[in-house]
């Protein structure tokens, strides 16, 4: 008798919260709810940072970001960076498209950050909100651009909702509106994808939830510092979780899913609320460790910290990130600066003067390898609560929004994991789980070796 084939169907949710799925929202989620009750779930301990394409690629990979080179949207700040947005070709390590090509196994992989430009694998592929357009390097085969382009008769085919953080600058109905329209396209391609395809492997990421948390979250939360009291938007993050949920049923009832299929639903990280911003270049040029050119115009207003600006002879550190902290020293003093400035981001108080719970990692202690591209520090104000500035000429410490926008919710440290599969020895919940095991459970639901992967699987 032909052995059934085991296939495995990921769907990933941009940001989508435990505290949410597992609780508040529950009951307008049954299909996630159902899954539960079927199989297992966890909260899913991501990636440090919780950025998407860092944790995404982790989780893609099984490997953490020391090994797969993805630290954050750009390269390492420096005297020779460029500060250009990194793409598919900085990762140095297979994904699982790349391993499952290998055994010809066909794989349809849609919108998963940092997928562009696109692969030449056996199956189908299209890039990510990174995607500057829709063209020969953004969807593999090119044959699928045609259909894809006839499916939604001749519109835009929606990325993002308004390019890279545009979606912060747009008024909040358009807003809700284009990330209906872009998910709606999504969903009706993935669609098209399950049926056209005969797949092994379909894995696909839905961001409408990340764009959505982070605009909309004062409107839902009593204890956000911004909160508005019945509000009209209260119930648009409810809402999209309830929508969601729907269209995820509508593809679990495709015949290309079957009772030999490892369902599994994911988040990079969780949502919580923003209290604040620490400024932090501001205060790491307090600290005489960011020096700027006597040429360099005048502070007068908050702006944007420009490379060529930077006197990179005399600066011994400087910020990136918008959640997280993330710190790169330079000079001899590495060491001895590194213990200094741990020591002095753990005393950062709140805006109010009460104490928040930062956590400050040196990376060489958290990450399996070398790195000289990650950054020295990585520092999350109150457990991410407070967020970070890196523009310049704010006044004081704190700040509410940076010259991208504003933000109701930053990244928490916690993801989404479910899982339902005939391979599963344990059901219910479970302790909180890795995101590096993610890809060795994939592979072994798939009948493929894993043993070279950190992470053990979890069937």
């Amino acid at each position: 008798m032909k052995k059934p084939k085991q296939k495995v169907f990921v769907f990933g949710v941009d940001g989508m919260v435990p505290e949410l799925v597992f609780g508040r929202y529950k009951k307008d989620v049954p299909n996630i709810a159902r899954l539960m009750q079927e199989g297992m779930y966890a909260r899913m301990r991501t990636t440090i940072p919780p950025t998407s394409i860092v944790a995404w690629t982790s989780i893609n990979s099984g490997r953490d970001p020391s090994e797969t080179g993805v630290h954050s949207y750009t390269e390492a700040p420096g005297p020779a960076s460029m500060n250009t947005l990194i793409t598919s070709e900085n990762i140095r390590v297979p994904m699982l498209w790349d391993m499952l090509d290998k055994k010809k196994k066909t794989v349809v992989a849609l919108n998963i950050p940092l997928t562009y430009p696109v692969r030449p694998i056996h199956g189908a592929m299209i890039s990510d909100f990174l995607t500057p357009s829709f063209d020969e390097h953004s969807v593999h085969p090119r044959t699928l651009k045609s259909k894809i382009t006839k499916l939604l008769r001749g519109k835009e085919y929606l990325f993002d909702v308004a390019g890279f953080t545009g979606y912060k600058k747009l008024d909040l109905d358009m807003l809700i509106k284009k990330t209906y329209t872009m998910s709606a396209q999504h969903f009706r391609v993935a669609q098209y994808c399950m049926k056209h395809y005969d797949w092994d492997l379909f894995n696909m990421v839905i961001i409408g939830t990340d764009r959505l948390h982070h605009m909309f979250w004062r409107h839902m939360d009593p204890h956000h510092p911004r909160h508005l009291k019945n509000s009209p938007y209260k119930n648009v993050i409810r809402d999209y979780y309830q929508y969601t949920d729907r269209e995820l049923g509508k593809l679990l009832a495709s015949s290309k899913i079957d009772k030999h299929t490892t369902i599994i639903v994911v988040s990079d990280h969780g949502m919580d609320r923003m209290e604040c911003r620490i400024n932090l270049n501001d205060w790491l040029r307090r600290e005489k460790l960011l020096i700027l050119k006597n040429t360099s115009p005048p502070l007068e207003i908050p702006r944007r910290l420009r490379h060529e600006e930077i006197d990179w002879k005399k600066t011994c550190a400087i910020a990136s990130g918008g959640y997280q902290g993330r710190i790169y020293l330079f000079g001899k003093e590495k060491v001895k600066l590194k213990s200094y400035l741990i020591k002095k981001l753990n005393a950062i108080k709140g805006e109010r003067g009460e104490k928040l719970q930062n956590r400050v990692f040196d990376t060489k202690t958290i990450y399996r390898k070398k790195d000289g591209k990650a950054p020295d520090i990585i520092v999350y104000f109150d457990n991410l609560r407070y967020g970070v500035n890196n523009d310049i000429g704010n006044f004081g410490l704190y700040s509410q929004e940076t010259t991208v926008g504003i933000d109701d919710a930053g990244h928490s440290p916690e993801g989404v994991f479910v899982m339902k599969s005939p391979l599963l020895q344990e059901k219910g919940k479970i302790e909180t789980v890795d995101a590096l095991r993610i890809a060795p459970t994939i592979l072994k639901a798939l009948g493929m070796q894993h043993k070279n992967l950190p992470g053990k699987p979890l069937l």
